[in-house]
């Protein structure tokens, strides 16, 4: 079982924790790459700010490049029993790194990074749909040309 970052000493019932999380797990692995670049620049501050050294910094963004691999090849992949994608990557950082992946979780805000996250994924998906548009455009201004001169039923 892996553990979770709010996990206290005691248990909660299944039922309950399955009611309040749902399929959250299967929302945030659409987002694994964001959460990743947001752990990356976070191990930059707390590099530049004395937290982690240069070893320490450069061995966990090695990790998380190494991670950003096995989610492109689908390879890691959340599941229900990680309470989220922030926990997840988490875990995975302190199961190849020790205690230099549990400094990751120093200085961060669980909000700040959600929306990081958030704001990253709706960029991503903006730049994909705005792709879209322009292919449909550049489909139909082909279409246009090609048929130009057949006349249009009503006009």
């Amino acid at each position: 079982m892996n553990k979770k970052l709010w996990q206290k000493d005691y248990s909660v019932l299944p039922e309950i924790e399955e009611f309040a999380t749902g399929e959250d797990y299967a929302l945030d692995n659409q987002f694994i790459e964001e959460d990743i670049l947001t752990n990356i620049a976070h191990a930059e501050m707390l590099h530049s700010v004395g937290i982690l050294n240069d070893s320490e910094t450069d061995e966990i963004k090695k990790t998380l490049v190494e991670l950003l691999k096995l989610t492109k090849s689908v390879e890691f992949k959340i599941t229900p029993d990680e309470e989220d994608v922030h926990t997840a990557v988490e875990n995975y950082l302190t199961k190849r790194n020790g205690a230099t992946g549990e400094k990751i979780h120093l200085g961060k805000s669980r909000n700040d990074q959600i929306i990081s996250d958030l704001r990253l994924y709706s960029k991503r998906k903006l730049i994909s749909v705005g792709e879209a548009l322009l292919s449909l455009s550049k489909t139909t201004l082909n279409f246009a040309k090609k048929h130009r001169d057949i006349p249009m039923v009503g006009y």
